[in-house]
């Protein structure tokens, strides 16, 4: 019986797929409907191949120097796993929106504020009433049809919580999240929109 010393180099796709996982679970409500399905595959058949990978290095080392590590890597693919089908639902993806395009949002409030009541509130990109201070809703790209529209409530007053009146101005039927998602932000969702 001959013994196999050949060194197996440890597979770089779990990794590849954890870093996919955290970068869709972060960052999927930015995208559109086509765009997030083909994400969702793409992402399914890289988990698919990274389990095969790691399932064969871990057959091939189980008993060598290099066990730790598949144990590690199918703790991994694990945990990946579940974040694929977990994570979008939880508001993990609306704290990254906040904090990612914080800057953005409040470029595009500076510019509704000036003009108030502004172009915003007949377009897709976002909706504002024109009280004071101003609520302006930016709606996130990715919309399933037939289920709740959410994104992101700009308050220009940090101390206020929003006004479920005017909450109804501008989006009927829309909801907030008690508390913040930082400073100015909360997270919403709209289940229909007011006539």
């Amino acid at each position: 019986m001959t013994l196999l010393t050949e060194k197996r180099p440890l597979p770089k796709s779990p990794f590849i797929f954890a870093a996919a996982v955290l970068g869709f679970s972060a960052l999927y409500v930015q995208m559109h409907l086509a765009i997030f399905l083909l994400v969702l595959m793409l992402m399914f058949v890289l988990g698919l191949y990274a389990s095969y990978r790691a399932l064969k290095f871990f057959r091939h080392s189980f008993d060598g120097p290099l066990a730790g590590w598949s144990w590690a890597l199918i703790a991994l693919l694990t945990v990946c796993w579940a974040a694929w089908f977990y994570v979008p639902t939880t508001s993990l993806a609306e704290h990254v929106d906040a904090w990612i395009f914080q800057g953005h949002y409040e470029k595009e409030v500076a510019v509704l504020s000036s003009n108030l009541p502004g172009n915003c509130k007949k377009t897709d990109d976002c909706y504002a009433d024109d009280g004071k201070p101003v609520y302006v809703y930016f709606p996130y790209a990715l919309h399933v049809p037939f289920s709740e529209h959410h994104g992101i409530l700009y308050i220009a007053d940090p101390a206020q919580m929003p006004e479920q009146a005017r909450l109804d101005k501008i989006g009927g039927m829309m909801k907030c999240q008690d508390q913040p998602l930082l400073k100015h932000f909360y997270a919403c969702f709209i289940t229909g929109y007011a006539g």
